[in-house]
């Protein structure tokens, strides 16, 4: 533990801008329809929206400067206003395309390069201020694209041979792919976007909005410290929609944050269902995204579309007003520094990985993270089987840090013999029941019994087990703590199943993961019930913790009694925390 873990990465809380961000197909029916202009105008000085963005173009529909200019000039009076493009999505008289559920353009096509650069240099005759939305990358595995890639490295490859061994994960094909994606990508941004937006208009300011699927970013070009020296500014999506860890709204905005720096403008999500685009998502998921969307402090927040605001007014966004004071209130008291488990930030090269957005559900079960690539001794570091494809192990043990590693990272160590002494015994097992001290526990109560658990390792050396698990026959280790030169490590074999981790698991598995946490920072959260679907973010004086359920929770709320700097002057012992909402536990410094 060290004394000063809550000094981590200094955040300075700004001014925050609400905006919306006009499709193309909402700018043009605020043009044909003053009722329907006047509503969105009224709704959106009702939420304290400033900014608003307003798009040109989308999937092959084009609107006129002319067109633009007129509904710039309607509203130019009452908000600031930019432009916004969705370049990257296909229409009919475009180039080749890729189709996913939605239509996008191969940016190695030159049809589609030519009508990039045409889409641009219209919207940069009007406006100063321009944002990509998310769907600019490489998408596609083209014959040209292979071709290309062909060239590029002396390859042979086959569209169907290259497809197989990206999907296989094979290192040096996957490698090199993310090397001609972020190649290709940077030079149609440069000669198609930048260039020929700066040519018409050398003040226009020029923002990259990056999607939410973080793990894929570099497969598709989207390699940031290249990309963040090439545009004014970032944002990221931070929709964490059905079928994924909500706790991911907050991640990824740090993530991005810790590559690009000051250059992250701002974050956005959106009112889309994860399962079916025809229908809006839940209330509770909207709001969630919206919480933790805000509690990034980035310097905007866009939502995402001004059409959608209005159509499903009745429901997500009414919600969203009536808590958005809250909220915002909260946001501005929030000073000093971030503080969680430190992951290191690279971007995976592959898009296969057992641990892809692993973060995101350990943040779900109350375990606080921190993007962070500065590392010192006494941190706290996750290890994940994506970081260590890509990063030096042995350097963070001469630092003496100490290491969390994931499931599938304690395997891949396990395998490749970097622990001398450490040895697989088996990739997965099923058990009963998990035991720590002499107290068994299970979740059977209308439930089948039986929980995955792997990898299951031997460590021939010092190490304290923190917990067993059994088959009701012999009793395994899934939680190793073991001295390793001058670090200490953990080897979890309890991550590579994220419903069960969630959710499955008995609550003494969270806990025990928790605790490592309480090591570290001096606090935790502790509870009688289980506590999943919970965040826990801690700042430097203020520690949030966010109830994702659809129940109330108690919880306890535990400091380490050595931590004198620290004091609380809430009753911590029993906290109830209602549903669907947060409470706000204050920490003083003396």
């Amino acid at each position: 533990m060290i004394e000063d873990s809550l000094t981590l990465i200094l955040i300075v809380v700004m001014d925050l801008k609400l905006a919306t961000y006009f499709t193309a197909f909402d700018v043009e029916r605020v043009l044909r329809d003053v009722m329907t202009r006047n509503k969105i105008s009224s709704l959106l000085k009702e939420m304290n929206i400033t900014k608003i963005y307003l798009e040109n173009y989308r999937d092959g529909y084009l609107l006129s400067t002319d067109e633009m200019s007129k509904v710039k000039h309607l509203f130019e009076k009452e908000f600031e206003v930019a432009g916004g493009v969705a370049i990257g999505t296909w229409g009919e008289g475009w180039g080749e395309k890729r189709s996913l559920g939605f239509n996008v353009i191969c940016i190695s096509d030159d049809k589609n390069k030519e009508l990039v650069g045409k889409v641009m240099s219209q919207q940069a005759t009007i406006f100063d201020e321009i944002i990509i939305d998310d769907f600019w990358s490489n998408w596609c595995y083209s014959d040209h694209d292979v071709e290309l890639f062909n060239e590029r490295f002396g390859f042979s490859l086959t569209k169907e041979r290259l497809i197989e061994s990206i999907r296989k994960g094979d290192a040096m094909i996957s490698s090199l792919w993310a090397v001609y994606s972020t190649e290709l990508l940077l030079d149609v941004s440069k000669k198609y976007v930048v260039d020929v937006s700066r040519r018409v208009n050398p003040r226009v300011k020029i923002t990259l909005k990056l999607p939410e699927w973080r793990e894929d970013f570099y497969h598709r070009g989207l390699f940031l410290n290249k990309l963040k020296e090439m545009f004014d500014s970032i944002y990221v999506g931070t929709e964490s929609r059905e079928g994924t860890g909500r706790y991911g709204s907050f991640f990824i905005a740090n993530f991005v944050k810790a590559l690009v720096g000051d250059k992250l403008l701002g974050v956005w999500f959106d009112q889309g269902n994860g399962f079916n685009w025809s229908i809006p998502t839940a209330v509770k998921s909207y709001l969630e995204q919206a919480l933790l969307s805000l509690l990034s402090l980035t310097r905007e927040v866009t939502l995402f579309h001004a059409g959608s605001l209005l159509g499903y007014y009745n429901e997500l966004t009414a919600e969203l007003k009536s808590k958005l004071k809250g909220v915002i209130d909260l946001r501005n008291k929030l000073k000093g520094n971030l503080s969680g488990i430190k992951v290191p930030v690279t971007q995976p090269i592959y898009s296969n990985s057992s641990d892809r957005y692993i973060e995101d559900y350990l943040g779900m079960i109350g375990i606080p993270l921190l993007p962070s690539n500065n590392f010192n001794e006494g941190d706290y570091v996750l290890i994940t089987d994506k970081w260590i494809r890509q990063g030096d192990i042995f350097d963070l043990v001469r630092k003496k840090v100490s290491l969390i590693l994931t499931s599938s990272a304690t395997e891949v160590i396990a395998k490749g013999g970097y622990i001398d002494g450490l040895e697989l015994v088996d990739d997965v097992i099923h058990v009963k029941a998990f035991i720590k001290g002499d107290k068994f526990y299970s979740m059977d109560h209308r439930r089948q019994i039986g929980f995955p658990v792997g990898p299951i390792v031997d460590y021939k050396g010092k190490e304290e087990i923190l917990l067993y698990a059994t088959d009701g026959n012999r009793s395994y280790p899934v939680l190793h703590k073991i001295a390793y030169d001058n670090s200490i490590v953990y080897l979890l074999s309890l991550t590579k199943y994220t419903p069960y981790l969630v959710e499955y698991y008995p609550e003494i598995v969270r806990q025990t993961m928790r605790d490592i946490v309480y090591d570290y920072l001096g606090f935790t959260l502790e509870s009688d019930m289980p506590l999943f679907n919970v965040c826990l973010i801690p700042y430097d004086k203020r520690v949030i913790v966010l109830n994702m359920n659809d129940y109330d929770i108690e919880i306890k709320f535990r400091i380490r009694d050595n931590l004198a700097n620290v004091k609380t002057d809430n009753q911590l012992n029993k906290v109830r925390v209602p549903k669907g909402n947060f409470i706000d536990i204050q920490l003083k410094r003396e």
